[in-house]
């Protein structure tokens, strides 16, 4: 396998793309495909729902996705080794179905207050 030029390989990542505050009602699934991105701040918005490509996003560590319209997250969030941070907060979603399981038992949760999602810190 050929190996990058090693101008490449020590090259910084950018920077998260700015998606906050943009009126934003869906996210395409090619999202997925975004294979070197840390962190997603999707923070006011509209988004009823995250693609279940997100969850693709093998380095993702923050996603910020307070104040939207979000009613569920993809199932297989809870598979996101590298995610530390998920501040699902002012949201519309409920706690349920079975990707709640695999949260909790590594020792991450959701705590639904007052049926508003409280920020969730991921501990791993």
């Amino acid at each position: 396998m050929p190996q990058p030029h090693p101008t490449l390989a020590r090259r910084p990542l950018p920077p998260p793309p700015q998606l906050s505050n943009n009126h934003i009602t869906h996210l395409p699934a090619e999202l997925g495909s975004c294979s070197r991105l840390q962190a997603l701040a999707l923070h006011g918005n509209a988004l009823c729902d995250l693609p279940d490509s997100l969850t693709q996003l093998v380095q993702l560590r923050a996603l910020a996705a307070t104040s939207n319209r979000l009613a569920r997250l993809p199932e297989s969030i809870g598979a996101m080794t590298s995610l530390r941070l998920l501040d699902i907060s002012h949201n519309c979603l409920q706690v349920r179905g079975k990707g709640r399981g695999s949260w909790w038992g590594q020792g991450k949760g959701v705590d639904v207050a007052g049926g508003q999602p409280a920020a969730l810190q991921v501990v791993a």
